[in-house]
């Protein structure tokens, strides 16, 4: 089994990698050793990793080498490895994401025409897809032995007789390893999904994605050292109002996010965002894909086509809430110039920035949609 230690920016690159990786049967992890079989980069240069790579003997090479492989182009496994494989720096630069066509002339033909997908049908495929990883993240659970962690519990804090599930966000690679491992070795286990993760550590307050989507799940969201003194106490301790995470950014400072996390319980736990629908502007940030999945996980929509001009000067009777509100960024806001004439006395258009979506999420209320409009 081939495996990888990625070398790469975070964000939608890697993510796309890591998908690669898995397709073709092969592992990664976040921290090199000599196990690894390939050093996928991004550019040359003189770091650690480097060195350790050409020390053990490990090929370092490009994103182009997997978008090959990917393809089917098994050729690119040869040793020795071609050297447009290799090359991590020069002229032209390299596009990772490139690949011979030539390998793949008959995959590409069906892709000539755009296939149209509507909405509808998108969100089925998303929820299926969701509640196919949800049962396979189920039946794991189901596998392992609860026997041995469930000792190691205090009762007020083991969830339905099985073993804490937690996130960590905010780490590098080498406390990400030390504090997995603590979590482990206390009987705990590792959660990567935001809606089965009953405790999100954090190393500080970092406005992350991990932190906005566990706001909609998780009952605590803690500091790092409420996981220390549960390692010089060799057991899971109950979490004290000192553990819950500072959000700094609040003066004065205070628990601000267990107050939000209080006011998600005292509405039983309902999505944030339920009855809403958004349509996102092409440059906001973080990134559309960073957001749809944000917005998913507190239970709102999000278009991927301009929403008409009756969704957009309309409202639910029942709720009240717009059919479709605009979340937009000062570099968009010229694609929007023109909405402004279509405005009534009973309705405005709702123009508004991402902070709406995102502080909403942090204070687990809706918070007043005149404060974030933007004028355009």
């Amino acid at each position: 089994m081939l495996k990888f230690f990625l070398f790469f920016h975070l964000g939608l690159e890697r993510a796309r990698l890591r998908y690669m990786i898995r397709s073709l049967g092969g592992k990664y992890s976040g921290h090199l050793g000599r196990w690894h079989t390939y050093l996928i980069a991004r550019e040359s240069g003189i770091s650690e990793k480097y060195l350790k790579a050409f020390e053990w003997s490990i090929p370092v090479v490009n994103g182009l080498w997997l978008s090959e492989l990917f393809l089917g182009n098994i050729n690119a496994l040869k040793q020795p490895l071609d050297d447009r494989f290799r090359r991590l720096s020069g002229t032209p630069t390299i596009d990772h994401f490139s690949f011979d066509q030539s390998f793949v002339h008959e995959l590409l033909l069906p892709w000539s025409q755009p296939i149209r997908i509507t909405d509808e049908v998108l969100k089925t495929a998303i929820n299926r897809h969701n509640e196919d990883q949800y049962s396979s993240y189920d039946n794991e659970y189901m596998k392992s032995s609860y026997s041995e962690s469930i000792n190691t519990l205090n009762d007020p804090i083991t969830t339905n007789n099985g073993p804490l599930l937690i996130m960590l966000s905010g780490f590098n690679a080498k406390t990400l390893n030390y504090y997995e491992t603590i979590i482990k070795s206390l009987g705990g286990k590792i959660s990567t999904l935001p809606n089965y993760t009953t405790h999100l550590i954090m190393n500080k307050f970092l406005r992350t994605e991990k932190l906005y989507e566990c706001m909609g799940y998780s009952s605590y969201i803690l500091n790092k050292q409420w996981l220390d003194k549960c390692n010089d106490a060799k057991r899971f301790l109950s979490v004290e109002e000192s553990d819950w995470l500072i959000d700094d950014e609040v003066k004065p400072v205070r628990n601000l996010l267990k107050q939000s996390i209080d006011k998600r319980i005292h509405r039983k736990n309902k999505p944030l965002f339920t009855g809403y629908t958004f349509f996102l502007t092409p440059t906001v940030q973080p990134s559309q894909i960073t957001l749809k999945s944000i917005i998913f996980a507190h239970g709102g929509n999000v278009r991927r086509e301009f929403p008409t001009i009756k969704k957009l000067t309309t409202y639910d009777e029942q709720t009240k809430i717009p059919n479709c509100l605009i979340l937009t960024c000062d570099i968009d806001k010229v694609l929007l110039k023109d909405l402004h004439k279509y405005n009534n006395t009973d309705f405005e258009i709702k123009i508004l920035s991402i902070d709406f979506v995102l502080e909403s999420i942090v204070q687990q209320e809706i918070l007043d949609m005149e404060t974030f409009v933007l004028k355009v």
